[in-house]
């Protein structure tokens, strides 16, 4: 966005965008090759004219902006019992910041040749273990890997029919669920006519990276302390004018709630996944340490959230059932104004539900032929 004050609207700090790095990166003939995309300063339609010229598949996070747009998006649930020889790489090129996921890790640490890039120079590599760190304009660089590189026969295709068979057998799994759990609320948000979607660390943005198909800006404070300031945040962006729904858990929203003091006439809706606590714990290790796991790591709080709603003024409603999602978050937005969608969830329904799709993943990936 332009920013007052200097002349032309130009930015006050500027980032002067180096010669494309691919001269650095070892290219000959076919390769299995993957484009990871992630939050970051570069031409996105470029980006998938680049990949597609390179017949890479495009894994796109929900950060990237780019579902919807022929990528890969189920990768989460088809990397849950590793990665598949079938689609395991021998070159990934990974875009700017991919957000923690051990199993986006895990993918990338299977190719022999694991390159970042990022346009800013930020040097993004959790691991430690990138052959190529590059700074440098992604979409340049991918470019000048064309008539250098090609993907192997048959290789995009079996992406493809991954996420397409994944995408047939999660339908088929959750089409007679009633009961709310953080897959169906994130899938319902694929019908809800929001123009920014903002989305709280821990379960939701996993929820929104393995489920999200629509295309729109998407965007996170995950990896930077991102529970702090998940509301000041949500109404910054609805601030913009665009009808904004923002997707939390209960411990996001009551961090930072008093958020809602600040003055503005914004429309937002804000759906709160409402597990009682911390869930994402309950896969983690550290739920095996009874007897004070649910007060260290789950810590409920008790609260109510129509009080809260009342205290701020805020409109309110809640989901009973899964299947009401969209229709109810749909007609908070088009009231306008502030709002909170209530959706609670059991966790140990929540969590079953989590392993259920990560069985069926397995099962896709491992039926796909290279």
């Amino acid at each position: 966005y332009p920013t007052p004050g200097r002349e032309g609207d130009a930015r006050w700090t500027d980032f002067p965008i180096p010669e494309p790095g691919a001269a650095e990166i070892p290219a000959d003939g076919d390769v299995r090759g993957v484009v990871i995309a992630g939050d970051g300063d570069y031409d996105r339609g470029a980006l998938l004219d680049a990949a597609e010229a390179l017949g890479f598949p495009v894994l796109a996070t929900a950060l990237s902006g780019l579902r919807g747009l022929g990528v890969i998006s189920g990768y989460h649930h088809l990397l849950s019992q590793g990665v598949p020889e079938a689609l395991r790489p021998e070159l990934v090129i990974g875009v700017g910041s991919l957000g923690p996921s051990r199993r986006l890790d895990a993918l990338v640490s299977a190719a022999d040749t694991r390159i970042r890039i990022d346009h800013w120079g930020r040097s993004i590599d959790p691991d430690r273990d990138a052959t190529h760190r590059l700074h440098a304009d992604p979409v340049a660089t991918l470019q000048a890997l064309v008539g250098r590189l090609r993907a192997e026969p048959g290789w995009g295709a079996a992406w493809r029919e991954a996420e397409d068979f994944l995408e047939m057998a999660v339908v088929e799994l959750l089409a007679d669920s009633t009961a709310p759990t953080g897959a169906l609320v994130a899938r319902a948000l694929n019908e809800v006519p929001w123009e920014a979607l903002v989305v709280a660390s821990s379960l939701p943005v996993r929820e929104v990276d393995a489920h999200l198909r629509r295309t729109g800006p998407v965007l996170a404070n995950r990896g930077a302390s991102g529970i702090d300031g998940f509301v000041s945040t949500a109404l910054g962006v609805a601030s913009l004018g665009r009808p904004t729904v923002a997707l939390a858990g209960d411990l996001s929203l009551f961090h930072d709630c008093n958020g809602f003091l600040a003055e503005g006439d914004d429309d937002l809706v804000v759906v709160v996944v409402d597990n009682g606590g911390g869930g994402l714990f309950d896969d983690l290790p550290q739920a095996e340490h009874a007897p004070w796991y649910e007060r260290l790591f789950v810590t409920p709080h008790g609260r109510d959230l129509s009080q809260l709603a009342r205290l701020h003024a805020l409109g309110y409603d809640e989901v009973a059932v899964a299947g009401e999602t969209a229709g109810v978050v749909t007609a908070a937005l088009a009231e306008g104004g502030r709002s909170v969608v209530r959706v609670p969830i059991d966790r140990e329904t929540d969590r079953q539900a989590r392993r259920a799709l990560d069985e069926v993943g397995a099962r896709v990936a491992s039926s796909v032929q290279a």
